[in-house]
């Protein structure tokens, strides 16, 4: 494994885990910012802990270089990357 590769069984296994209490907390405390009918883009979603703090107005698109959710956008962050179009969820 190169030094710029991503450990994906890593991540992987972390996006199946209960996430911690901290991230928990973080995600928490970014919803304060977030206005209705924002568009959040959750770089590193994982499990989609925020997702379920969202009110229903805001655009959600989850990004990761795992795919744990159907509806995750699959990129390399070690590479550049453009999000494709496609319809919030």
């Amino acid at each position: 494994m190169s030094e710029t590769a991503t450990d994906l069984q890593k991540w992987s296994n972390v996006a199946r885990r209960e996430p911690p209490d901290s991230w928990l907390l973080r995600a928490k405390v970014a919803t304060y910012f977030i206005r209705a009918n924002d568009v959040v883009c959750d770089l590193g979603a994982g499990a989609q802990a925020i997702r379920s703090l969202l009110p229903p107005s805001v655009g959600y698109i989850p990004v990761d270089c795992i795919k744990e959710h159907a509806n995750t956008i699959v990129i390399d962050f070690n590479e550049a990357f453009f999000l494709p179009d496609r319809s919030l969820t």
